[in-house]
């Protein structure tokens, strides 16, 4: 019997050593594995590494491009313009009716492509972190009065409503002047291009730590999937043939952030948009 049990025990010690055998051995085998699998993803994080380099490198190259090329344009432009604006107004001798015409469809043109390259040049100082906010104490509500004010006259053209809800007292936001009367102009724009009948309205409402302001339109409205996208640079998310560089919004929406504020858009097909845009107060 005690033959049998060491016989017993020399045949389960032998077939754990076998066991611990292949054990070390496949340990091994993945551990070589391991360090291949590691090898090949250190190489790969240094292509990657590299890739992003020469990503940020085109970026940059294509941001001072895109500036260079704006600062050519502007030049001409206002020139264009201006030249355009003295013969409009007889200072180069008598303008004929149709050449009235024509001149206002070149200075309409001429405005368009102006717009366009400011939106380019804002849009080129935004990618490359060179836009600087003047911060001041402001009063959005004046502002608000200001962008409202200029847009009286299309909507009347139009025959849209313009309405404006706000506070009665005054509303200090701590904020670069210039561009949060651009965040106006351009969603009030967006709005009064895409109403041809209702109302557009512009909102403010004091919270408890921010100001929120919200622009509403009974244009169209949008899907969810164009939702997604309306933010998305030199995307045009609504079929209508309208005017636009694509840039208007995506530049609102990079200045409210410059500003630490949010800014999203409530919209359903056939019921408006509604823009909304929160600001942390002074």
């Amino acid at each position: 019997e005690i033959q049998d049990l060491a016989e017993g025990f020399n045949t389960m010690a032998g077939e754990l050593k076998e066991l611990y055998t292949n054990l070390e051995n496949k340990v091994k085998e993945r551990t070589a594995q391991l360090a291949e699998a590691n090898q090949t993803l250190v190489f790969k994080k240094d292509e990657l590494e590299k890739i992003n380099l020469k990503l940020k490198e085109l970026d940059r190259m294509k941001s001072d491009f895109v500036a260079n090329v704006v600062h050519e344009l502007r030049t001409p432009l206002t020139i264009i313009k201006g030249n355009i604006d003295t013969i409009e107004k007889g200072y180069a001798g008598k303008v004929l009716p149709k050449q009235k015409e024509i001149l206002g469809d070149v200075f309409r043109v001429s405005n368009r492509l102006a717009r366009l390259v400011n939106d380019l040049l804002d849009l080129s100082k935004i990618e490359s972190g060179k836009m600087k906010l003047d911060i001041e104490d402001v009063d959005i509500i004046e502002v608000a009065k200001e962008a409202t004010k200029g847009f009286e006259r299309l909507a009347s053209d139009k025959k849209v409503g313009l309405k404006k809800e706000f506070p009665s007292r005054t509303v200090i936001i701590k904020a670069d002047r210039d561009k949060i009367t651009q965040v106006f102009i351009n969603l009030m724009g967006n709005a009064l291009k895409f109403t041809d009948k209702g109302d557009v309205v512009v909102k403010i409402i004091e919270l408890q730590d921010e100001v929120q302001v919200e622009v509403q339109d009974t244009g169209p409205g949008m899907t969810k999937e164009q939702v997604e996208k309306i933010f998305d640079k030199f995307v045009r998310v609504v079929a209508e043939k309208k005017e636009g560089t694509g840039l208007g919004l995506p530049i609102a929406k990079d200045i409210i952030e410059l500003h630490k504020g949010r800014i999203r858009v409530e919209s359903e097909p056939g019921k408006g948009s509604t823009f909304i845009f929160n600001l942390p107060k002074k």
